[in-house]
């Protein structure tokens, strides 16, 4: 479960959109192939649109529905590190009274890379960081353009 994300888009109609919110949730599958290393599939979403400040004051929302896929590394007994591939499709709307519906969005796919950090609390939690990049958007006339996500996540751990 993310606890705060940070959003950092690059929006074509809007300009660069920055924002931060509360909530998100992912489920992924671990395989453990080496008693240090291992793969992680993640899907998930992150989210700044509940009561956040920027949609109450500047009328915006972020979201960002992803996949990635890490190989991590055991550092230390406590500390997990990773990097991989991250697929997203990233959301941005804001209010506009212009308009039919009173909401203009943006929504593409991206492709970028993928760095998490985690630090196990004990056999159940771990507290981390996971920065997901992108470089390519699919659909926009600039495809080419830096965004990020980073979502500190308390993570759920069940091994069976």
């Amino acid at each position: 479960m993310s606890c705060v994300n940070f959003f950092n888009f690059r929006t074509e109609g809007y300009g660069v959109k920055n924002s931060a919110g509360p909530f998100g949730l992912s489920a992924g599958l671990e395989y453990g192939y080496s008693p240090v290393y291992s793969m992680a599939l993640t899907v998930g979403a992150a989210t700044d649109n509940l009561l956040t400040a920027s949609e109450f004051l500047n009328g915006e929302s972020f979201s960002s529905i992803y996949a990635t896929l890490v190989h991590q590394t055991r550092i230390h007994e406590y500390v997990l590190a990773g990097a991989g591939l991250s697929y997203g499709l990233n959301i941005f709307s804001q209010w506009d009274n212009s308009t039919r519906n009173g909401r203009l969005s943006e929504r593409y796919g991206t492709l970028g890379l993928a760095f998490t950090a985690y630090y196990t609390i004990n056999r159940y939690f771990m507290l981390g960081v996971v920065y997901r990049t992108s470089y390519y958007r699919f659909g926009m006339t600039a495809p080419w353009s830096y965004e990020h996500v980073i979502s500190f996540d308390l993570l759920l751990n069940l091994k069976w």
